[in-house]
């Protein structure tokens, strides 16, 4: 045993040694990011140089560097940003796909949680090339909204910021506890990512109005003097400006001796340049130039010029200027005039566009719309836009977004839906929601491909029709020859009380609110009464013909019109004078395609596709008036005062038919779902793939290119299972070392058992095998057997147990086998008397259990003196009192049974088996045992009498009925009708109006067992007891002692339904039994 726990003691230093060794290996190759330091102290990786960024890289060199990344936001499905619900293990593994896809950079709004800065730490010590952090500091929206002035008294803004800043700086140097506070990132932070950090953007794309009121009420305000950051000749607001970037870079001078370029954020509403051919005069009115804000020698890095620059907004990018260069590429020309402006750096860090089915703005010039897009049009799309910032000379293009985001609104759906639910559903009409480069599902999704082999557990709405849901649409699959061919019609009715009950020729079951014509590939689409068209009742006149608006005060009328998205009113382009009409898409009109990412043909925007006789079709809830499909919640009466209304429905009423046909189309119900909780799984993007092939061309890394750092690179995945194995278990380098032993553990243990699996299996058959000797030798002369057996093993503890078996199983004392003789006299019983003198209680116990077998009479006094001095051990009790039962030791036994020390911890099975083996006159123990003190063993002997059949002791049963005990009363009865004892009859029939139903039960069973035709009507009385059971068994008595026809004539004047009911089920009962019989 000594050398099985050193040999394992010594595996486990070796495999220790082993696992730290390889680990140190593996991250002593890995990227180190250097650090300037200048003569006064001051650290930073990064800074801005003329209009360049640089890094330093690998070699400790500045590099200008250009940021490829994405935006990473706070939404996840089922939850709203503040509530900071993304997990480490979520970061941990965007962060290893951001950077697999080419990314250098990640950018976030605001200060994030813990475990946010902790997978940046934990990745980046993998990573062969860091994510670099750009980290913002957000402003609070609504408050900046109420006062439309940052220095307002009653303003947080300054305040929040303020803190906000503070708090951040000291989160990524893994210096802060951070108390929780709604709406805001807390905890403990002790990772130290600042090494990673290479700028700061402050601030948030503000709206002209913020920044007209500023300066409109602090005109005084026109310089800024601080220890690293000075203004002069400025307004109000970059006075605010000014002094946030001050905040930021002397608080981190300060405390922590480092510095980074700063930035604050701006868009084109609020940039510093003149846009002539803006149709909305509040896009162009007001302006913020960072370039009047300057660094003082005391601060180094310098800073950048941070925008949010899309292709389709404002609307002086989506329309022809009459300048046919700026018109070829408006992206591109606006981006040149940015890095022209600016005496620093420009990062462009948002840029993006959406695959959303919904549209919010088109560009006109170039097809980069705010929606419409397709995952792959998407991707060609970032593709497009970040060759644009590469070549206008900006120093970096990031991505919005990394995920989708359920939360956001769209300003044109953002009347449609319930705000307080956006989270629990996926809304494909709204665009914001859709930016990501990863989506998101929560429950299982029918793949619109023409295969039709996921529609199982789909709901049957009638021939042809089937109905599936998940969190972004409902499914449909309809059948029909020639599919797409002819016109088939699906009715849909989602709010009571409007509608239309017709079309044309055509008759819906129900008044339909909806209406999708199925015509082929390029004209199908969901049509809507005109009377439930939201838009209608939103925008009115500023978009909306008068004969439209008049389709929307009836309903009922037979006409369906078409489903539209509003994307602007009327428009005047200012330079070429251009009059654009209202912008409206027909959001209705479904796309033929096919939705399975899986395909070679994949559409993320296909709405339906024909298989063999079938179309399977999605609509987005949002088309049905869905402002809330996690709780049935659609839009109301459109017709109130009120804004916008909800009601909740519980289902649809769906119907199909051919355009051409004359029959009535049946509308079925299809019962809605709803969740409040939900899991997500994530999908990368087509766009994922496709930006995953431009960056790396864009992208500058700071490696070497050495023969270390590639090795590095190929290395990273296997550091990235030691990381991922670290943190699954919450733990660090002793947490694995645990792991490993408790693995090493596990595997001794399992050899263990092993090797007991052989040892029982090796003793198994030797049990086998002397069962098969005692049989060979159990009938031979006693002489012969004596020569034979097998004493040394018969008197070991599995020799004891395995002899009891086979006494009980194959050679009892009534088969008179020559063996139990030869037992009983000469050496075997003597090698069983020296055991019973030792004090191996489980050895004893045996003994006393074969003695009793081989009814060893003599053996009493040491069993007696075995059971006093063991009282506490039940199973010697009774092996003891089994024994000498079987004995026939009748004054014994009555003596014991009297003690309670022996009797109470057996149970009543136990003392009932004991006594029915009795080998003496059971007439006279059983006498002696009714007049115990002790009613347990009373009640014991009671149904034992029963079970023995003992009539004689009928007579001495009958004065126990006056007892008031239930239990034993039940027992009398049941032995009474065992005995089948008339002179019990009428004292038991006088029980069956006991209050206790077990009482009278046993006296239905009993009085039939009696005589069931002398107690017909207790037997009866029975029949319409109110207890099931009492009536049950009353009638099965009936039924198998009365011949059938009699209770059948019975049953006219029972003139009870209960009674009727259960004689009835009882006689049916038999026939089936019997039926059953005979088949088998």
């Amino acid at each position: 045993m000594k050398r099985v726990a050193g040999g394992f003691i010594a595996l486990i230093l070796l495999l220790v040694l082993v696992f730290l060794g390889t680990k140190s290996y593996f991250f002593s190759i890995g990227y180190k990011q250097p650090i300037f330091e200048d003569e006064r102290g001051i650290r930073y990786i990064s800074r801005v140089v003329d209009k360049t960024f640089q890094i330093l890289d690998a070699q400790g060199k500045w590099q200008d560097s250009f940021l490829a990344g994405v935006n990473i936001g706070l939404g996840i499905p089922g939850a709203f940003p503040g509530e900071y619900a993304i997990s480490y293990e979520t970061y941990f593994q965007w962060f290893t796909q951001i950077a697999r896809m080419g990314s250098n950079t990640i950018r976030v709004y605001t200060p994030q949680t813990p475990g946010f800065y902790q997978a940046l730490y934990e990745f980046n010590r993998l990573a062969a090339t860091p994510l670099y952090l750009l980290q913002g500091v957000y402003m609070d929206e609504s408050d900046v909204t109420r006062y439309s002035d940052v220095f307002a008294p009653g303003s947080i803004a300054i305040r929040d910021m303020s803190q906000d800043i503070i708090d951040c700086v000291n989160m990524l140097h893994g210096n802060a506890v951070i108390t929780e506070k709604a709406g805001k990132a807390s905890g403990v932070y002790r990772y130290d990512v600042s090494e990673y950090v290479i700028g700061w953007i402050l601030g948030i794309e503000c709206e002209a109005h913020l920044v007209e009121g500023t300066n409109l009420a602090h005109p005084e305000m026109t310089s800024f003097e601080g220890e690293y950051v000075y203004a002069k000749d400025v307004s109000p607001f970059e006075v605010f400006i000014a002094q946030m970037k001050e905040l930021a870079i002397a608080y981190e001078t300060e405390n922590y001796r480092v510095q980074r370029p700063v930035a604050f954020s701006n868009w084109p509403t609020t940039d510093p340049l003149k846009h002539p051919n803006e149709p909305y005069p509040e896009e162009d009115f007001m302006e913020i130039d960072v370039d009047k804000i300057l660094a003082k020698p005391s601060y180094a890095p310098g800073f950048f010029a941070s925008y949010h620059v899309y292709p389709y907004y404002p609307d002086f990018l989506n329309f022809p200027s009459g300048d046919p260069l700026t018109d070829a590429n408006p992206y591109l020309a606006y981006l040149k005039r940015l890095v022209d402006h600016h005496r620093m750096p420009v990062i462009i860090s948002e840029f993006g566009l959406p695959s959303s089915r919904g549209v919010t703005h088109i560009n006109y010039l170039t097809g980069l719309n705010q929606g419409g897009h397709s995952e792959q049009s998407q991707g060609e799309g970032l593709i497009s836009m970040l060759n644009d910032i590469h070549a206008s000379g900006c120093m970096g293009g990031i991505v919005f977004s990394w995920q989708d985001e359920w939360f956001k609104r769209s300003w044109n759906t953002m009347d449609y839906d319930d705000p307080d639910t956006r989270p629990l559903w996926h809304n494909v009409q709204s665009s914001e929601v859709n930016f990501g480069l990863t989506a998101f599902r929560a429950f299982p999704s029918i793949q619109i491909d023409g295969q039709g082999d996921d529609w199982k557990g789909a709901a049957a709405l009638g021939e042809g029709l089937l109905a599936q849901w998940d969190e972004s649409y409902l499914y449909l699959r309809v059948e029909g020859e020639d599919i797409l061919r002819q016109k088939f019609l699906i009715a849909i009715d989602t709010i009571a009380g409007q509608g239309s009950g017709f079309t044309d020729n055509l008759r819906f079951e129900r008044d339909a609110d909806f209406l999708l014509v199925l015509d082929g590939k390029e004209n199908t689409r969901l049509l809507i009464d005109p009377y439930y068209n939201a838009e209608f009742k939103l925008y009115g006149k500023l978009v909306f013909s008068p004969d439209e608006l008049s389709a929307y005060e009836k309903t009922g009328t037979g006409e369906f019109g078409l489903v539209r998205q509003v994307i602007s009113r009327a428009l005047k382009m200012p330079l070429t004078g251009q009059v654009i009409a209202p912008q409206l898409v027909d959001t209705g009109k479904l796309v033929y395609g096919i939705s399975n990412p899986d395909s070679e043909a994949f559409n993320s925007l296909g709405d339906f596709y024909a298989g063999d006789g079938f179309a399977e079709i999605r609509i987005p809830w949002m088309l049905l008036n869905f402002a809330d499909p996690s709780a049935g919640e659609i839009l109301g009466n459109l017709h109130s005062d009120q804004q916008m209304t909800y009601q909740t429905v519980k289902e649809l009423y769906i119907g199909f038919g051919r355009e051409d046909g004359s029959e009535l189309i049946a509308m079925r119900p299809f019962a809605l779902p709803s969740w409040k909780g939900l899991s997500w799984t994530q999908r990368m993007k087509s766009s994922y793939d496709i930006v995953a092939e431009a960056f790396p061309r864009y992208a500058t890394y700071p490696l070497s290119g050495g023969a270390q750092m590639q090795r590095a690179r190929r290395l990273s995945d296997t550091r990235l299972l030691y990381i991922r194995l670290e943190h699954m278990l919450g733990a660090t380098d002793s947490v694995l070392i645990l792991l490993g032993l408790s693995t090493l553990l596990a595997l001794y243990l399992f050899f263990v058992l092993v090797a007991v699996n052989i040892r029982l299996n090796i003793t198994a058959a030797k049990h086998r095998r002397e069962w098969e000797h005692l049989r060979s030798i159990m009938w031979l002369t006693g002489e012969e057997i004596d020569k034979r057996i097998h004493q040394s093993f018969l008197c070991s503890t599995s020799g004891l147990d395995l002899l009891s078996q086979f006494l009980t199983k194959e050679c009892s004392w009534e088969s008179g086998a020559p063996l139990i003789q030869t037992l009983r006299h000469g050496r075997y019983e003597q090698c069983m008397l020296k055991i019973m003198k030792t004090r191996d209680v489980q050895m004893t116990t045996l003994v006393i259990r074969v003695a009793g077998q081989l009814r060893l009479k003599h053996y009493e006094y040491y069993i007696l003196e075995k059971m006093a001095a063991h009282k506490d051990n039940p199973e010697l009790l009774y092996a003891g009192l089994l024994s000498l039962s079987l004995m026939g030791r009748r004054a014994s036994l009555l003596h014991l049974c009297e003690q309670p020390d022996y009797t109470k911890d057996l149970s009543f099975r136990s003392l009932k088996e004991i006594f029915a083996v009795y080998s003496g006159d059971k007439t006279g123990l059983f006498k002696d045992l009714l007049g115990s003190s002790d009613p347990y063993v009373r009640r014991i002997a009671i149904k034992n009498i029963g079970d023995e059949g003992l009539r004689d002791l009928a007579d001495d049963l009958l004065p126990m009925m006056d007892t008031e005990d239930p239990n034993l009363r039940g027992d009398l009865i049941r032995t009474f009708g065992q005995l089948r004892f008339a002179p019990a009859g009428q004292r038991i029939s006088g029980f069956m109006l006991d209050p206790n139903w077990t009482i009278r039960n046993a006296a239905v069973m009993a009085l039939a067992a009696i005589d069931a035709r002398q107690y017909l009507p207790s037997l009866i009385q029975g029949l319409k007891d109110r207890e099931w059971w009492v009536r049950y068994n009353s009638a099965k008595e009936l039924r198998d002692r009365i011949p059938a026809d009699e209770l059948q004539a019975m049953i006219p004047g029972l003139q009870d339904r209960f009674a009727v009911e259960i004689l009835r089920y009882a006689l049916e009962e038999k026939k089936l039994m019997e039926k059953g019989g005979a088949d088998s």
